[in-house]
């Protein structure tokens, strides 16, 4: 397994219009461990960022550019008011000062050769060695605020295509289509040109800075930002998930920072920069001041998750607050995550196609990321399952061969290379998930006739209900065994209203075949009354698994219209590990662990698990990274895996730099046992390996 780079960036920001006091800064920086440093680099102001990145290369430090293109132009439309990126409700506005966006359009020649000129002037500096491009900039909110509807772009449609620039509510599906792939083909090409003009002198690494809102929020079909096939044409992806700023639904809102981290591995794959800039500062308006805990995580999990280069917002925000001293404690911890990679386990599809040609929803809790993959996600880490996003563009034997476990959340819409790749994957030992509607239509959102579904899964057909709907085990399937059901006089408390239960919701209502095992049933009562809830189907060396429904956090029980706690969820992270165990080299046990609400309150809606198991693997090395974030007393097991030919040498908890002496062997097994206490907000274990 070869080594890796984790590439710690000083984002050196200056707040007075005095720049060039960052020059005093920069050696210090240096001593700490940074190996990098970026400066804000803007039009007009090219020898400042001269003087400043020849600095940051006297030290020994990568000199990096923050660049906008279509943001941050304000003075410069102010007298170019023709460029302005326009969207579909302001077509008609006469007053193109009070334009609902003041953003310059990335297609505008002049505006976009302007911006171009300034990116050559940059490329020619001999120590830049990689530059944030666009920051934060996409074509639409939602979709009453889409762009852009300039004179510029309504040509080129017309040119292409005849008539005017398509808006929602479209006219048919296939106009959709047409408008989708055109929007986010010319957004690919504006970038990919931004990089070649970097790279005119030398080769400079071009990364767009792309907002949080392109990873977990909006709808691609809307922002037109495909950043799986954007990132083929420039170096890589660095996204900034403010936790305590922006308003998300993630819970606990700090996992927006690790599950930023998995979608942005999941989009760069291997080939391409997968870097993020972590919170650094808080104000007044922020729901949480930052604190030495933030640190902590800002500095580990994305080095645990698999990430190229970690910054944060900025170095002078974030020397003002508590939290530096244990982010740059962090830096000592990268000698080891260097010689190890994430494990992959569970990989769950991030499909562009279902998001663009058959969700309803644009943005918001209901729309397919947030109701369906979102979801997934969480089942894993409450069971402690380590996973990653994977691209539906990457759905080829190569990309998914690595994960023992592949899932899809209603995933309708896929392509017939994408169905062969997965047949092909089940057959050869994989394990597949499928939750809900899947492969019913094709890549673009036409209607699909095939038999993928009754292949692998063993379902002959299946009916989208659009419903909720409890279901319960058919026979003793190991998967329900032990589920952490109250008891009756618990189960009682209050009338009964709050008894937890096993549901799914986005029903479908599916006709199995013979060959399909059904271990789960709707309840007679719910509208997939009797037909299978959970299925199983072997092929080849595999096995393939069907949930008629997404298993949520919480089920709503119509019946007293209250949310309960749903362990669906828990059961289907104990059938992938009944399936799939012996191909994690190291787990938790006793994982989610019982804290002390779940002794106080048992039943109620809002518990969940609020730590974090990232696990990494080398060749001499496996790391077990455990947050904390809600800092809750917990007690469980970590297991690791020996491969043959291996011994543990020894074991440390690297936070602390401590050894942990009492360990338990068995076989090729060590395990250890972990004490969390509120004290605790991470831990690192090392399991260091030799020759048997």
């Amino acid at each position: 397994m070869p080594s890796r780079t984790i590439t710690r960036i000083a984002f050196l920001q200056e707040y007075s219009n005095r720049p060039l006091t960052l020059k005093k800064i920069i050696p210090e920086v240096a001593a700490k461990g940074y190996t990098a440093a970026a400066f804000a680099a803007r039009i007009g102001r090219e020898e400042l960022f001269a003087e400043l990145s020849e600095e940051a290369e006297r030290f020994g430090l990568e000199a990096m550019a923050f660049t906008g293109f279509m943001k941050y132009q304000e003075a410069y439309l102010k007298d170019h008011p023709d460029q302005r990126m326009i969207l579909n409700t302001d077509e008609g506005a006469t007053d193109q000062d009070k334009l609902d966006i003041n953003w310059g359009c990335p297609f505008n020649p002049a505006f976009q050769q302007r911006h171009l000129g300034f990116l050559r002037t940059l490329g020619g500096m001999p120590n830049l060695t990689e530059v944030w491009i666009n920051d934060e900039a996409l074509l639409g909110i939602h979709a009453d605020q889409l762009g852009c509807y300039c004179p510029v772009c309504r040509e080129d449609w017309r040119a292409e295509f005849g008539g005017e620039i398509p808006r929602p509510p479209f006219a048919d599906a296939e106009t959709k289509r047409q408008f989708i792939l055109w929007r986010i083909r010319r957004w690919n090409d504006v970038h990919a040109m931004m990089k070649s003009a970097l790279n005119e002198h030398h080769h400079v690494r071009a990364v767009h800075l792309t907002t949080p809102s392109c990873c977990t929020t909006i709808n691609p079909w809307v922002t037109a930002v495909d950043l799986a096939s954007m990132v083929e044409g420039i170096d890589g992806i660095m996204t900034d998930p403010y936790y305590t700023f922006h308003e998300i639904d993630f819970r606990p809102q700090e996992v927006y920072l690790s599950e930023c981290c998995r979608i942005l591995r999941g989009l760069c794959g291997s080939g391409k920069k997968a870097e993020i800039c972590a919170q650094g500062f808080s104000m007044a308006t922020f729901n949480r001041p930052l604190d030495e805990r933030d640190g902590w995580w800002a500095g580990i999990v994305p080095a645990a998750l698999g990430l190229d280069a970690v910054t944060a917002f900025t170095y002078l925000l974030q020397k003002i607050s508590p939290m530096q001293e244990t982010y740059e404690k962090s830096f000592s911890l990268d000698e080891y995550f260097s010689r190890t990679a994430p494990t992959d386990f569970v990989g769950i599809v991030n499909s562009l196609e279902t998001q663009c040609f058959d969700a309803d929803s644009d943005s918001g809790t209901d729309s397919w990321l947030w109701s369906r993959m979102f979801t997934l996600g969480e089942v894993a880490r409450h069971n402690a399952l380590p996973y990653g996003y994977v691209p539906s563009s990457r759905l080829t034997e190569d990309d998914i061969r690595r994960f023992p476990v592949v899932i899809l959340p209603n995933v309708s819409c896929m392509s017939v290379a994408a169905r062969d790749s997965l047949r092909d994957y089940v057959r050869s030992g994989g394990v597949l998930v499928a939750c809900g509607e899947t492969a019913t239509r094709d890549e673009t959102g036409k209607p699909l006739d095939d038999t993928f579904l009754q292949d692998i899964f063993g379902v002959k057909s299946l009916t989208p209900l659009e419903s909720s709907a409890q279901f319960a085990p058919v026979g003793d399937h190991p998967a329900f065994a032990d589920l952490p059901w109250p008891d009756e006089t618990t189960a009682a408390y209050w009338g009964g209203v709050f008894e937890p239960a096993m549901g799914l919701d986005h029903v479908v209502k599916v006709d199995p075949s013979d060959e399909a095992e059904i271990i789960a049933a709707f309840a007679e009562d719910s509208s997939a009354a009797n037909h299978p809830a959970v299925m199983t189907h072997s092929l080849g060396e595999g096995t393939a698994i069907f949930l008629a429904g997404i298993p949520t956090r919480n089920y709503y029980r119509p019946e007293f219209r209250v949310a309960v706690l749903n362990l669906a969820g828990r059961a289907l992270g104990r059938l992938i590990l009944d399936t799939a165990e012996d191909k994690l080299p190291i787990r938790v046990k006793g994982f989610p662990p019982v804290v002390p609400m779940n002794l106080i309150r048992p039943i109620d809606p809002r518990l969940m698990p609020t730590a974090e198991f990232m696990p990494c693997v080398g060749e001499d090395l496996y790391l077990a990274v455990v947050t904390s974030y809600f800092k809750e007393p917990m007690e469980f097991q970590i297991e690791a895996r020996l491969p043959a030919g291996k011994k543990c040498v020894k074991i440390q908890e690297l936070i602390d730099d401590r050894p942990v002496e009492d360990f338990r062997k068995s076989g090729n097994r060590i395990e250890i046992d972990v004490n969390f206490s509120f004290d605790d907000c991470v831990r690192v274990f090392a399991f260091f390996l030799g020759d048997s």
